[in-house]
């Protein structure tokens, strides 16, 4: 059932749906709280997973730069070696002196860290050990003898290195053959021809007494190299002149390829697999809180160098995956319950204002309901009726009234069929009440009119007094058309029988002045009768005349009187239904 048109609107209306009614109860602002703490908490575990991802791409981009970067190193390091190898092919008869000199120049400790010497071993063919030790022994060193002493035919012996301390001085006439691990890597370069890396070794003790790990790069060199032809394995070993040889302490390389400050852990092991006797370095024995990384920050890359394998390990250290975002999650966390509670609040104190409004608007619709209702009931003991019309769809609507006071039955929805009141109007109303409504909302005023109507329920012509108020919207168009009817039928019949009494009374009143005249004029005709004839005979004919000329409506009383001087003279009296007596006379 529809709302009846002209009743008042509420002036919040009621939510749409339960969740919108549920919106404006106060557990809504808790809902909020909980929501923003959830969703608080989301962030906080996406931030700590985002982190972590990039942590993982970091990891992974600095894991493989750090390999290229040692693999580089160790490219230069031949290199460097190559430079020596060059040097002594253009030099045949170099000597300790111009080796020192080149050495020198290449400042090893400050360009090439971890590059302890830079030596070259003399190979002795089988037989030549003898005159080997004679040459050198005459070039002022004649406690020199090549050590250890060996049965074998093939032998080496350290013949210049550089620098020429403590250290590399234990090293002169050391033959590197006797080693198993630098005769592979010898054997390697002699049979190649081609740079050879030994694997792991303990080299020799510093004045510390520290005994580092390392490794040695071997290059052979040849007699008459430059310009030979590619040769086989028996011509390589036939031209073989000897070895240009650096030992490297991996430490000391390693921290000055990645340097000492570092977030990712390197181990380094000699070969493909992580064996520890293999374990050539490991930055995490300086501390052992980091020796357990954190979880998916372990990689191991397999990377050659100079021709060996070399297994590299990272592992990222603790804090690794919070570095430079460390509070990051803390932060978002904060951030999240700072805007919920600040949301909390927002939204607790609007649905409290929500809550006042509503109940504000309860009472108000409640009042505006009363009075309302009261309006209705002064209408209705009023006999008035209203109606409302909209331009735009051209739909009547009636109230209950309405339909009482044209004696039409009530239609669905209150709306009146079109052309409805128009056929209701008496014929010759129709098109003057129609110009006058059209005009009406043309202009956007108020008018007041009467009309009359012929009621279908009885066929009873009624006479309608009719007032129209127009309401314009924002574009001062005519949105509404409000208006009243009210049935004044009895009130103009009152009004035309007052309208026909009053009529009948001037006629009386006409009819009163025209027999005082009459009565008048008889009168002083009488008084002069009787002053010249009998008066008897005057008075019963005159009286006969004035009843004969009024006895439709009054009665005519004549009486002889005397005045004081004796004259006679003749008073009339127009009576109805009067006692004639002494009394009267008098």
């Amino acid at each position: 059932m529809s709302r009846p048109p002209f009743s008042t609107p509420r002036l919040f209306p009621p939510p749409a749906s339960r969740a919108l009614r549920w919106l404006a109860h106060r557990r809504f602002a808790w809902a909020v709280l909980a929501t923003g703490l959830a969703v608080t908490g989301l962030a906080c575990w996406e931030t700590e997973r985002i982190l972590a991802e990039r942590a993982r791409e970091r990891f992974e981009f600095q894991t493989k730069t750090s390999a290229d970067l040692i693999k580089r190193r160790m490219l230069r390091c031949e290199l460097l070696l190559q430079s020596a190898v060059a040097f002594l092919e253009v030099s045949p008869n170099v000597d300790g002196e111009a080796w020192r000199t080149y050495v020198d120049t290449l400042e090893l400790e400050r360009f090439w860290p971890g590059i302890l010497s830079m030596a070259f071993a003399e190979w002795i063919p089988p037989g030549g050990e003898a005159e080997h030790v004679a040459r050198v022994r005459a070039e002022g060193f004649p406690n020199y003898a090549v050590t250890p002493p060996a049965d074998r035919e093939e032998r080496s012996a350290i013949l210049f290195v550089e620098p020429f301390n403590d250290r590399n001085l234990r090293g002169f006439g050391f033959d590197m053959f006797s080693e198993p691990i630098c005769r592979a890597a010898m054997e390697r370069a002699r049979d190649t021809g081609e740079a050879s890396l030994s694997g792991k070794v303990n080299l020799v003790k510093d004045l510390t007494g520290d005994s580092p790990t390392g490794v040695l790069l071997y290059l052979p060199v040849h007699w008459h190299q430059r310009g030979m032809p590619e040769r086989t394995v028996a011509e390589l070993r036939a031209a073989l002149r000897g070895f240009v040889c650096s030992p490297f302490r991996v430490d000391a390389l390693i921290d000055n390829v990645l340097g000492q400050d570092r977030e990712i852990d390197l181990q380094i092991f000699d070969g493909t697999q992580p064996v520890a006797s293999q374990l050539l370095f490991d930055s995490r024995a300086a501390n052992a809180s980091r020796l357990h990384p954190p979880e998916g920050m372990v990689e191991t890359a397999a990377v050659q160098v100079v021709g060996r394998d070399w297994l590299l390990r990272f592992s990222a250290s603790p804090g690794y995956a919070r570095h430079g975002l460390a509070d990051g999650p803390l932060l978002v966390g904060l951030a999240g319950v700072s805007v919920t509670v600040l949301l909390f609040l927002i939204v607790r104190l609007l649905v409290k204002r929500e809550n006042r409004a509503n109940e504000l608007a309860r009472v108000m619709t409640s009042d505006l309901r009363k009075s309302e209702e009261r309006i209705r009931l002064a209408n209705l003991a009023a006999g008035i009726a209203v109606w409302e019309f909209d331009p735009a769809h051209g739909h009547t609507t009636w109230d209950p009234a309405m339909f009482t006071l044209y004696g039409v039955a009530p239609t669905e929805g209150e709306i009146l069929p079109k052309d409805r009141w128009r056929n209701i109007l008496h014929p010759d109303d129709r098109d003057t009440q129609e110009a006058l409504m059209q005009h009406t909302i043309a202009t956007g005023g108020r008018s007041q009119r009467e009309f009359r109507i012929i009621r279908p329920s009885d066929g009873a012509v009624r006479v309608i007094q009719a007032a129209e108020m127009v309401l314009k919207g924002s574009d001062a168009q005519a949105t509404r058309v409000v208006g009243i009817n009210f049935d004044v039928t009895e009130r103009k019949q009152a009004e035309a029988g007052l309208r026909e009494s009053l009529e009948r009374i001037k006629r009386t009143d006409a009819r009163l002045e025209r027999a005082n005249s009459l009565l008048t004029a008889v009168s002083g005709l009488l008084a002069r009768r009787l002053t010249e004839a009998d008066s008897a005979v005057t008075f019963d004919t005159l009286h006969q005349q004035l009843l004969d000329f009024t006895a439709s409506d009054f009665g005519f009383v004549a009486e002889v009187l005397y005045d004081p001087a004796g004259q006679p003279y003749l008073k009339t009296h127009a009576i109805t239904n009067i006692a004639w007596n002494d009394e009267s006379r008098a």
